[in-house]
């Protein structure tokens, strides 16, 4: 059993299903990193309320969770923060 299998059974969805969602995933990756960064994560992409949203990149069109985005933000704060130290 594959992978494709695996998550096909546990998910319930169809194995065509879950191909889709993963050649996404790729493609997603592929844009995030391919951009020439910093990133710029101000566009709303999907939203399940407003607790819950993803946020798409300006410059690449990727996208990534509320909670990635915070992250993410975080370690540029504290990446710019440090290099002014020194």
């Amino acid at each position: 059993m594959n992978t494709i299998d695996v998550l096909s059974k546990i998910s319930g969805q169809s194995k065509e299903t879950v191909k889709s969602i993963w050649e996404e995933v790729k493609e997603n990756h592929k844009k995030l990193d391919a951009c020439p960064g910093p990133h710029k994560f101000t566009i709303p992409f999907r939203s399940s309320g407003e607790l819950i949203r993803d946020w798409s990149c300006e410059l690449c069109g990727g996208h990534i969770s509320s909670s990635d985005k915070s992250w993410y933000e975080k370690g540029l704060n504290h990446g710019s923060s440090t290099l002014q130290k020194e």
